[in-house]
């Protein structure tokens, strides 16, 4: 669900329920393991500050059996250009991944796993991302301190005038 206030703001939101028929996970006939149902919420938008600075926040959240998982954080979009040639944009942005479940059982409550740095460049209707987590957890000790890279290619089908909707740039 996408709402534009504004030429300038815009906020959307959603939810998604995945594994509806907890489908089993075992490699044998003669266990049964569920996999959990997941919930997903997830919200954002995009506020221009000045004609060329604007903030991407954005929040999303995982509920799975008894594990929970937060990402919730911001991009700082510098638009390069706008206008009838192309929209070009590029955006750094940092969040923090928090979760109940480690490695450690002894400890309750939730805890932040990851800081994660985010980079991407938007032209037209294409996009391309890069981040990078650093592990905050124990879990840090699992993968000998290194973190994980991620590449995103982004493809934005949004044509307003075919479809009667708004597309906000996110």
């Amino acid at each position: 669900m996408v709402f534009g206030f504004d030429d300038n703001k815009s906020f959307y939101a959603g939810a998604a329920f995945s594994h509806l028929n907890k489908p089993n996970q075992s490699f044998s006939d003669s266990l049964d393991v569920p996999l959990y149902n997941k919930i997903t919420f997830h919200a954002g938008g995009d506020w221009a500050l000045t004609q060329d600075i604007g903030l991407v926040p954005g929040i999303v959240t995982f509920f799975q059996g008894p594990s929970f998982e937060l990402n919730v954080g911001t991009s700082v979009r510098f638009w390069l250009q706008q206008g009838k040639w192309g929209d070009e944009s590029f955006q750094v942005g940092a969040w923090a991944r928090l979760a109940n479940k480690f490695i450690d059982p002894s400890k309750t409550g939730i805890h932040m796993d990851a800081i994660i740095l985010s980079a991407r460049f938007d032209y037209n209707d294409f996009g391309i991302g890069f981040s990078y987590d650093i592990n905050t957890s124990r879990l840090k000790e699992a993968s000998g301190g290194t973190g994980a890279f991620e590449l995103s290619l982004v493809y934005k089908i949004c044509e307003e005038e075919d479809r009667g909707v708004y597309c906000p740039t996110f």
